[in-house]
C-alpha cells in the first residue's frame, strides 16, 4: 500500500515517529510493558519444530552468527529483543510524519471503523508491534530480510500473547 497519499484517503491513523523514543510519562496497560522481563519469558522450546536446528541461526549483531543447535541458554536469553518491538504504540492523524511520501510504503489494516497505517520506515528497524485495536490483541510483523509483513491475532487457547523478537533466522528470514 502506498502510504502518504493512501492514508490521507483512508484518513487512517499512522503508527507516529514518536514511538523510536522512549514515552516514560505515558502509563502503559499491564498486557503492554515497555520492558519486558526476561525471567518471565518461558524458555525456547527446541522439541517443537518444522525444520532441522542446524539451519536455524541467530544474528549475534556483530558480524557473526550462531546456529540454534549449538546456542547456549544465555545466548540465546541475550539475543532476545536486541532488536526492540513496541510495546506501546503511539498513532497520529495522515500529516503525523511530515517525512512520509507517497512512495513509502506501510501495511495497513482497518477495524472498528478506522485504519491503521504501520510505515515501513518505522517497521524495519522495529519489526514486531504488539497492539489492541478494535479491542482485539493484533500483532503486526515485518521481515525486513524478505519484505514480508502480516497482522496476526494474539489470542490462543483463551490467553492474549505478547510477542517480542528472538534474533533467529531461517534461510535469512524471521
Amino acid at each position: 500500500m502506498r502510504a502518504a497519499r493512501t492514508v490521507r484517503a483512508l484518513g487512517a491513523l499512522i503508527l507516529a515517529a514518536a514511538l523510536l523514543a522512549p514515552n516514560p510519562g505515558a502509563a502503559a496497560p499491564s498486557s503492554s510493558p515497555s520492558r519486558v522481563d526476561l525471567d518471565a519469558v518461558p524458555e525456547l522450546d527446541k522439541s517443537k519444530r518444522s525444520v532441522a536446528l542446524e539451519d536455524v541461526v541467530f544474528d549475534t549483531f556483530n558480524g557473526k552468527f550462531v546456529r540454534l543447535s549449538r546456542a547456549s541458554r544465555r545466548v540465546i536469553r541475550l539475543l532476545r529483543d536486541a532488536i526492540k518491538p513496541i510495546y506501546r504504540p503511539r498513532y497520529g492523524g495522515p500529516d503525523a510524519l511530515p517525512w512520509l511520501r507517497d512512495s513509502d510504503m506501510v501495511i495497513g489494516y482497518a477495524a472498528g471503523g478506522k485504519a491503521y497505517a504501520y510505515p515501513l520506515k518505522v517497521l524495519n528497524s522495529r519489526e514486531i508491534v504488539n497492539d489492541v485495536i478494535a479491542g482485539a490483541p493484533v500483532l503486526i510483523s515485518y521481515c525486513p530480510l524478505c519484505g514480508s509483513g502480516a497482522v496476526y491475532r494474539r489470542e490462543a487457547g483463551g490467553r492474549t500473547l505478547l510477542f517480542g523478537n528472538t534474533s533467529a533466522l531461517y534461510e535469512s528470514d524471521m
